[in-house]
């Protein structure tokens, strides 16, 4: 556990802070049966059920041929967008799933699947699948730390600079609200690996051309250690270990009774038991172990060395469950929860769903995880990378996100991307907006093309939505009533629908509903011949009435008056038209196919 000289305070409101915690947010030992066998005790599980409702009908989208521009709907458009991403992958994709929150609210979730010979199939399943979501891991961190900080158990400003590794020799002290900004990295020097955050560091670092996104260590001036890009999870390693300290529960357990369990994120969970033998990716890739690497965060030559002696990783500053000695340090695999504040978590598209909804609810103040100024904390810009329109994520990083828009001014956009070796993930929210994308593939995808294709998502969403018509069902007897119409829906327009019956001169009854599932308690399609009308369908609900008259050649057109009132834009409509006909059946009347019709703008 951390040293209490951290901070002298800590030592003080220690207990009453995880008598808080414990009582706050439902932390207890970890004991008892695993009932859904999810690898969490059933006395830390509150919510051992997934909370999906799709609030999307498919059956509105066509076939798909990977073409988003055939699609009117963006629904459609995104399922689109991302087939096609994972059938024009070079690299073999097993699985890639994503998720809408629109209005604020889940929305809906798909995803895809190869199988073999360059094919996808569409994987229904693959919704609930888990995925490591890598560094996007690090907005979790950062919304628990607000949260701990608006029920006064800590602040962002505690210092946290002693043993930690955090301490400048130059006399600053490191604080908590720091390490979630990045400000604090490592650079190469003679063969050792020190802190970065010495006076005037910070500037040239994120001027250099390889560190554009955030502080690592794959840059020719700042240390290339021949692992690729990997971010510095270093600080958040830390604020991990500071967020466990000071809660005196593990991070895995502040996380998921803070966090998690709050968001309704049923399946989301950190590197550990949980995870072991989840199929993450499908039959391809299981997890069998909940250790990764934790270096290289620590000196490469003497732990003793006056370079680096002050951010030495010591292994009393990690709250997990292996001990290394320092000696023993170098490439060790330790405790996973070392790196779980950093990129730990493990999640379904349908978690991510539901921690974006609840960071909207926190942006518009109408409920969520933090207050208003909370969220707007974590989205205030803490340093400008000077990349001007050509970033690419976005201009500022906040604390765990991403974000494009300066302080004091509506948030428009964050975000936060994530890379484990074999996943990558996006996770883009438009607060003003209400719209959130979140995408998870299992593979090593270029994830700035991934990035983009959760944004073209947004920009289909964000548009004004036009109008749409269609028929659809079929009517009776045969020939059947048809309907057609020679415009679109608008607002603030007549919508003239016209009616073709082979009956003339008698009464029809258009009706318009706002279902083509249920009419109340009644499930449609309904079969109306039990009524004496055989082979004939009530396709839509009636909530309006109309009542016309064919002339001599069974014509007739009903002019839908539309209001002008904004809020009507984009919803859906559905109608259906009965022609009197005593002759035709013993119902006396036959019926017309059904009309659906969305409403846009002009």
């Amino acid at each position: 556990m951390i040293d209490s000289r951290i901070n002298p305070v800590a030592r003080r409101v220690g207990y009453a802070a995880a008598l808080f915690c414990a009582h706050a947010f439902g932390l207890a030992t970890v004991h008892g049966q695993d009932a859904d066998r999810d690898g969490l005790p059933d006395n830390l599980d509150t919510v051992p059920r997934v909370e999906y409702a799709p609030g999307f009908d498919w059956r509105t989208c066509g076939a798909m041929d990977l073409d988003p521009d055939n699609d009117t709907e963006p629904e459609c458009k995104a399922r689109e967008r991302v087939a096609r991403f994972l059938a024009s992958q070079a690299s073999y994709v097993t699985s890639i799933a994503f998720s809408i929150v629109k209005d604020g609210k889940v929305h809906f979730a798909d995803a895809f699947r190869h199988v073999g010979a360059n094919s996808i199939q569409h994987d229904a399943d693959g919704i609930h699948r888990l995925f490591r979501i890598g560094s996007t891991s690090k907005s979790m961190t950062a919304v628990l730390a607000k949260i701990l900080e608006e029920n006064h158990v800590l602040s962002l400003g505690d210092f946290v600079s002693d043993d930690d590794a955090s301490q400048l020799t130059s006399g600053g002290r490191r604080t908590l609200r720091q390490l979630l900004t990045h400000q604090g990295a490592f650079r190469l020097d003679a063969g050792h690996i020190y802190l970065f955050g010495y006076p005037g560091d910070l500037g040239s670092f994120w001027k250099d051309s390889d560190d554009r996104i955030s502080p690592h260590y794959d840059s020719a001036n700042y240390g290339n250690l021949g692992h690729g890009y990997e971010y510095s999870a270093f600080n958040y390693s830390l604020a991990g270990a500071y967020l466990a300290g000071r809660t005196s529960f593990s991070f895995d357990q502040i996380l998921q009774a803070v966090v998690f369990d709050r968001a309704k994120m049923a399946t989301a969970s950190l590197d550990a038991d949980r995870a072991n033998k989840a199929p993450i990716g499908g039959t391809i890739g299981v997890t069998t172990t909940s250790s990764m690497h934790l270096g290289p965060y620590i000196n490469l030559v003497s732990p003793t060395d006056p370079k680096c002696v002050d951010n030495f990783y010591s292994s009393n500053a990690i709250y997990g469950k292996d001990s290394y000695s320092q000696q023993s340090y170098r490439l060790d695999e330790c405790a996973a929860d070392v790196r779980d504040p950093a990129g730990g978590v493990i999640a379904s598209v349908v978690d991510m769903a539901h921690f974006a909804r609840m960071l909207l609810d926190s942006y518009h103040g109408t409920g969520g995880l933090l207050s208003k100024q909370g969220i707007r904390d974590l989205w205030t810009p803490s340093h400008d990378f000077g990349c001007a329109t050509n970033c690419s994520y976005q201009r500022y990083y906040g604390v765990g996100f991403f974000v494009d828009t300066p302080a004091n001014l509506p948030v428009q956009e964050v975000e936060h991307g994530g890379s484990r070796a074999g996943y990558q993930s996006v996770f883009v929210i438009r607060p003003e907006k209400k719209l959130a994308v979140s995408i998870l593939v299992n593979a090593n995808v270029d994830i700035l093309q991934l990035n983009r294709v959760a944004k073209d998502i947004l920009d289909d969403f964000g548009k004004p939505p036009v109008g749409d018509w269609k028929t659809y069902g079929l009517g009776c007897p045969s020939p059947a009533p048809r309907l057609s119409a020679s415009a679109m829906p608008v607002v603030g327009r007549p919508f003239p629908i016209a009616l073709q019956s082979p009956t003339a001169n008698t009464a029809a009854l258009f009706w318009i509903g706002d279902s083509d599932t249920h009419w109340g308690a009644l499930p449609l399609p309904l079969d109306m011949s039990f009524f004496g009308a055989p082979n004939c369908m009530l396709l839509t609900s009636g909530q309006i009435l109309f009542t016309k008259i064919l002339d001599a050649s069974g014509m007739t057109t009903l002019n839908l008056a539309i209001p002008n009132d904004s809020t009507l834009i984009g919803n859906r409509v559905y109608t259906q038209a009965m022609i009197f006909d005593r002759s035709a059946n013993a119902f006396g009347w036959i019926f017309s196919q059904g009309g659906a019709m969305r409403i846009g703008t002009g």
